[in-house]
């Protein structure tokens, strides 16, 4: 690692933007020694034995998919099948992390502009992650963070719905079980409650 740049500088330009902040995550936290601690959890969650169960969700996007390939090949109709895969893509993860799907199958296209919120994101930073300090001048300063607040994210707000749903589940009193399957979510959230020191959900 250069001794310009600490692992913050370099990925922070990837962080999603949240109601007009940069929302830190496991991939670019910050501070390092944060990164160390909260990497635990979703190394074990994302455990080969654990993401067996889900297969059933990636069951159920093939067979949506092949539905509408075959809806598409009796049509004559041509069709993108790029913009296709990441619509599967998107569904297949979105499913096992909360029991609302982002819909994108269903719709037969993109919800929300998610996916190409993502591709224009990573576009991006493929050419300011080359000189990080650049953004500075370009997106996050302290002056357009008062002023002009950053677009949210739609893929992080989507999930950040989620959350505080579940939150409002539990907050009633309702237990998560017989209400929701073990997805994901309730397993971060499981993980958080066994220590309190994590970041909460």
């Amino acid at each position: 690692m250069s001794l310009i740049h600490s692992r913050f500088d370099l990925y922070k330009v990837m962080l999603p933007y949240v109601i007009g902040e940069p929302m830190p995550g496991t991939i670019a936290p910050m501070p390092e020694d944060m990164h160390k601690k909260i990497k635990g959890p979703p190394t074990r969650i994302f455990a080969t034995t654990n993401i067996r169960q889900f297969k059933r969700f990636i069951d159920s996007s093939i067979e949506l998919l092949l539905k509408h390939f075959e809806e598409l090949f009796l049509s004559g109709r041509a069709f993108n099948f790029a913009l296709w895969a990441n619509l599967f893509a998107y569904d297949t993860m979105g499913e096992p992390t909360s029991p609302k799907r982002h819909g994108h199958l269903e719709a037969g296209k993109d919800v929300d502009n998610i996916v190409a919120d993502v591709e224009k994101h990573f576009q991006r930073i493929s050419l300011i992650g080359q000189i990080p300090w650049y953004d500075l001048t370009l997106q996050i300063t302290p002056l357009q963070s008062k002023l002009l607040k950053q677009p949210d994210s739609p893929q992080i707000v989507f999930r950040m719905h989620q959350t505080f749903e579940r939150h409002a589940l539990l907050q009633s009193g309702q237990a998560l079980a017989g209400l929701v399957e073990r997805d994901l979510l309730t397993q971060f959230m499981n993980a958080q409650a066994a220590d309190p020191t994590l970041p909460a959900l």
